[in-house]
């Protein structure tokens, strides 16, 4: 009696066509995931925009951004007043955004309670106050005389402005503002991140390195 021996199937093909073959439906299912994530991150990233920008709005102020997708977005919010308890649970949003949020409050008499309220309710953003000298940091200012933290004692106005170019590389003079008037203290290198040249709050733009007053 004659035994049945099982065919084997031989493939012939090139095994570099068979590898060929799935990396190049491993990459289609990479590929695939990366677009679902970006769609869903835009998504997200848009509702959250719009949430900081109706909040903004209710308080009388204005937004800008600088995209730089995926890293984050630059945020420029201005305020002109104080917001109430539920306007400032709105403008929370701000700390959830991916990227460097800063908001200035222009011409705002801030009391100590209001600054320390914007500074627990934001901790996340880079919080300013503008007025005539210039836009000095909330971490800068001496809550009993309203003057950066860095100003003699002797002196009334004094602060340190920063004349930008739109480099990341620029020169930065500081200004000193006297009763005498304006004096040149020095100037150096200074690497900025995030660039803020573009912030109309107080700052004096370049279009080169090259700094005259």
């Amino acid at each position: 009696m004659a035994t049945v021996r099982p065919a084997i199937c031989i493939d012939l093909r090139m095994p570099s066509a068979i590898y060929m073959r799935q990396i190049a439906k491993t990459a289609s299912i990479i590929i695939l995931c990366v677009v679902v994530i970006a769609i869903v991150d835009i998504v997200n990233v848009s509702r959250k925009e719009q949430r900081l920008s109706r909040s903004v709005k209710s308080i009388g102020g204005r937004t800008g951004s600088i995209p730089v997708w995926p890293f984050g977005t630059e945020y420029r919010v201005t305020l002109t007043a104080m917001p109430n308890d539920s306007q400032l649970e709105e403008l929370t949003i701000a700390n959830r955004l991916r990227g460097w949020v800063g908001i200035a409050f222009e011409d705002c008499d801030l009391s100590d309670t209001e600054v320390s309220r914007l500074l627990t309710a934001l901790p996340d953003c880079h919080l300013f106050i503008v007025n005539g000298t210039g836009m000095i940091p909330f971490g800068s200012i001496r809550p009993e005389m309203g003057e950066p933290s860095n100003a003699p004692e002797s002196r009334s106005r004094a602060f340190w402005q920063w004349k930008i170019s739109r480099r990341d590389r620029v020169i930065a003079n500081v200004i000193r503002h006297t009763p005498s008037g304006v004096r040149r203290i020095s100037s150096h290198k200074r690497s900025l991140q995030p660039s803020i040249a573009n912030w109309s709050f107080g700052f004096c733009v370049s279009e080169s390195t090259r700094q005259t007053f």
